[in-house]
């Protein structure tokens, strides 16, 4: 099930993993934040939270970390309303 109880193909998840990969990745480099420190904040590995940003994976608790930093949801919802 997707967002409103559709369903959402797998091309598209995977497009919208990789613009908010990109995404995170721009708020975090604004953030001054080097991907080694949000893994030592988050308790993971660097290369985990390298591939989230890079669309590889969708690990919720780095994405949490993004929103608890300031990314606004409303670029999320953006990202989403651009994919369709």
């Amino acid at each position: 099930m997707g967002v409103g109880g559709g369903y959402i193909p797998r091309h598209i998840l995977m497009n919208i993993n990789e613009s908010l990969g990109k995404l995170c990745q721009s708020h975090r480099v604004k953030l001054n934040k080097t991907q080694f420190q949000v893994a030592i904040d988050l308790n993971c590995s660097k290369e985990n939270v390298s591939k989230f940003e890079l669309g590889k994976n969708d690990n919720v608790n780095i994405f949490l970390w993004y929103l608890l930093h300031g990314l606004h949801i409303s670029e999320i919802v953006r990202l989403y309303n651009e994919s369709k």
